[in-house]
């Protein structure tokens, strides 16, 4: 790429990597490393026509809680998830998808693809980060003996009583 003088790399991190995910000790640590890592890429190939885009989902309703943490707790899949309830804190796949083309056809370097409250907390700790790192101090151990518990991990109860404004 850097020889051609033309190239784009697209990274599929997470949210976890621009905030903590109490919970996630080691998935947040790997995914800060990627940020870490193609962002200084990003600038060193910048000047060789070569971009870097960061692609930032938040919660995706995947399967994937379903299959990882059920046994582990040594309780049923549905425990931690009724695969048949709709989630309103997680973004469809097809709709991370869709955002992430757009994104990429835009140029952007990074992207947060996400619902609230995470894509809140994701602004907040972005812009006041002295903020949130008090609240999250305050909320952080009850999310990982949430997931432990393999008992709801947001609550979207504040979010759910906005109106939309689409």
């Amino acid at each position: 790429m850097v020889e051609r003088g033309q190239g784009s790399i697209v990274v599929i991190s997470s949210v976890a990597g621009v905030i903590g995910s109490p919970g996630s000790a080691s998935y947040s640590m790997s995914k800060h490393a990627l940020h870490g890592f193609f962002n200084t890429l990003r600038m060193e190939v910048a000047e060789n026509g070569v971009t870097v885009h960061m692609v930032c989902p938040g919660p995706v309703d995947t399967p994937y809680f379903k299959r990882q943490f059920g046994p582990v707790l040594g309780k049923g899949p549905e425990v931690i998830r009724d695969p048949g309830k709709k989630d309103r804190t997680r973004v469809t796949a097809e709709r991370c998808a869709q955002l992430t083309v757009v994104a990429l056809a835009n140029r952007l370097d990074e992207v947060w693809i996400s619902k609230n409250p995470i894509l809140f907390f994701t602004y907040m700790f972005h812009y006041c980060p002295l903020l949130a790192n008090w609240l999250g101090k305050r909320i952080g151990g009850n999310r990982a003996k949430a997931i432990k518990a393999g008992e709801k991990v947001i609550d979207d109860s504040f979010f759910s009583s906005m109106k939309k404004t689409e």
